[in-house]
């Protein structure tokens, strides 16, 4: 019989590991368990994790559905406090990525394997989770088109102008790019082979947000491309002309972003 836990108490429920695994997310996974294991109602439990009560039944009945059979009551010597998902910022996963890179000082290979995800899923969670924490944030960003062109990548592009013309730090666009630091780093090295200089735009005919290059799935070139076409209106010969590539490689580029959007 489990005991009722009262709400006053539930702030310090320590959540073992072994309650998340790949078939309910994170979220449900602590619904799930604080309503089956620990007794609170789902009242209890919005008010604890500063979601809406309506909300908090949905999860937890598309939880019950997914995975019917209760949680067993082992032991675990991974312990997350209920806290950690108080941050409104943050989703249910980003909380607990963060909590265990940064507190339990864990690697993306070990989380991956505790909570039954893929390593590049969590890495990309966390530096999504960094970025919602640090003042550089990617709608504050833009970068002139004419940067862009046939020496370099869209993303060697796109760092050299961030540090040379931006003074961001390698840290800062990582962030700023969901891109792991130390590949920030080897991408503007190889800039500085092909293009020792820097790239001098005074004045632009269009301006692109950083922000675009928060879409995971897909790679620089296909986040610009994409959003050229579906944001701005686009052709494939103007978006041609306007990075320096041939119209047929744009329009590789763009079907092959929107295939990933598909999957």
């Amino acid at each position: 019989m489990v005991s009722k836990t009262t709400v006053s108490s539930s702030y310090n429920i320590p959540l073992p590991i072994t309650i998340f695994n790949s078939q309910l997310t994170v979220l449900e996974s602590v619904v799930k368990y604080l309503y089956e294991r620990q007794g609170l109602t789902l009242a209890d439990i919005s008010r604890v994790l500063h979601r809406d009560q309506r909300n908090i039944w949905h999860i937890y009945d598309q939880a019950r559905k997914k995975y019917p059979k209760q949680f067993e009551a082992t032991k675990s010597e991974t312990l997350v406090p209920l806290s950690v998902f108080s941050k409104p910022k943050l989703s249910a996963l980003e909380a607990l990525v963060l909590h265990l890179k940064d507190a339990k000082l864990m690697s993306f290979q070990r989380i991956a394997e505790l909570i039954q995800r893929s390593p590049s899923t969590i890495r990309t969670v966390y530096l999504r989770a960094k970025l919602k924490k640090v003042s550089v944030k990617p709608v504050t960003f833009e970068f002139p088109i004419e940067i862009l062109n046939k020496n370099l990548t869209v993303l060697e592009s796109v760092v050299k102008y961030l540090h040379e013309e931006k003074g961001l730090t390698f840290k800062q666009i990582s962030h700023v790019l969901y891109r792991d630091q130390r590949n920030i780093w080897r991408i503007y090295a190889a800039t500085r082979k092909k293009v020792p200089g820097k790239v001098s735009v005074s004045g632009s005919k269009l301006m692109i947000p950083i922000s675009i290059f928060a879409r995971t799935k897909l790679s620089a070139g296909e986040a610009l491309v994409a959003y050229l076409v579906d944001k701005r209106g686009k052709s494939y010969r103007e978006i041609a002309d306007l990075v320096v590539r041939d119209a047929r490689t744009i329009w590789t580029i763009y079907h092959r972003a929107r295939k990933k959007y598909e999957r």
